[in-house]
């Protein structure tokens, strides 16, 4: 009997050994097959391309280039690097062939680049508008309705303090659009200002605005120029988009808007590819899918959807 039952038991054993030895060898060949797949995978997907954008900041500092590339860059297996900088640089890197495309928002800027042959392919993409924002006690008594040109007006007459971009941006460049507007011949001032141009009022602003108390040139990029006008108590201009993404910004608490809504603050965007014929590097297919694709009715569609707060930070053109 004894006998028996060591049989059973070593036929029992001989047979979970084996089981276990098949359920092992399963696994194996699953994980090998599974390893396998993986590495065709590897192989039938090639490593993403890279597209250079030389951009303005606002795109970034808005957040809407965090919305939007993604999307791109998984369609067209692209990895995008952003060259972050003020419209002017952004077309001095194009200019210089650092980029494959542009995408800024000052067309008094970009017109020598496209009229050089610099830039090509040149598209309207999306626009907001520029706003005033200044410090909530608002001690030039800036009316939020009232025209730019009378807001700016103020500033000026009240010696109240300014954060200026001083980066040749596309939003320094309207700043100094709009200082050119205002009547610089105030009979209190000192010296006396009858004389003096209207277009060197900026670059003058130090001789008889009071040094650097009131003018303040930051030479930066639009977030950190809103947190020091909130650190010293000054105005300053933004683009909306940027705005819309810094205001809940604990820096910027001490800051609203203050002047919109006049026809002069529209904000336009373009895009356009950095010549291939003059720089043989630019990814030029690259290039025209990221054009064709922002320009398209997937693109401008995100552009519409892309609201910070409920609220639109761009506008597209639906001609």
């Amino acid at each position: 009997m004894k006998k028996w039952f060591l049989v059973v038991a070593v036929a029992l054993l001989i047979v979970a050994t084996g089981c276990a030895s098949d359920n092992k060898n399963t696994s194996n060949e699953k994980a090998i097959k599974e390893k396998k797949k993986g590495q065709t995978n590897q192989k039938n997907t090639p490593p993403p391309s890279q597209l250079i954008i030389s951009s303005t900041t606002s795109t970034v500092d808005s957040g809407f280039f965090d919305f939007f590339l993604p999307k791109f860059e998984k369609k067209y297996n692209v990895k995008v690097v952003v060259l972050k900088a003020g419209t002017g640089e952004a077309l001095k890197a194009a200019s210089r062939g650092e980029a494959d495309v542009v995408f800024t928002h000052s067309e008094k800027s970009e017109a020598p680049y496209v009229a050089d042959g610099t830039m090509v392919n040149y598209k309207r993409v999306m626009f907001n508008d520029f706003v005033l924002v200044g410090p909530k006690s608002n001690p030039a008594d800036i009316v939020k309705t009232e025209a730019a040109k009378d807001a700016f007006q103020k500033l000026f007459s009240t010696q109240s303090k300014f954060v200026s971009r001083n980066d040749a941006s596309g939003t320094h460049t309207k700043e100094l659009d709009l200082w050119k507007l205002i009547d610089t011949a105030l009979p209190s001032a000192t010296p006396p200002l009858a004389a003096i141009p209207a277009e060197s009022i900026v670059k003058d602003f130090d001789l008889y605005r009071g040094a650097n108390d009131y003018y303040i040139r930051a030479n930066t990029g639009m977030g950190n120029c809103l947190l020091l006008a909130n650190q010293r108590g000054a105005y300053c201009l933004t683009d909306r988009g940027t705005w819309l993404n810094f205001k809940v910004n604990e820096g910027v608490k001490d800051l609203a808007i203050l002047n919109e809504g006049d026809k002069v603050y529209k904000n336009i965007y373009h895009v356009a590819m950095v010549n291939p014929e003059k720089f043989p590097q630019v990814k030029k297919v690259q290039a025209q899918q990221f054009i064709d694709y922002i320009l398209g009715p997937k693109g401008q569609k995100m552009i519409r959807d892309y609201k910070i707060n409920g609220e639109n930070a761009f506008n597209t053109y639906l001609d």
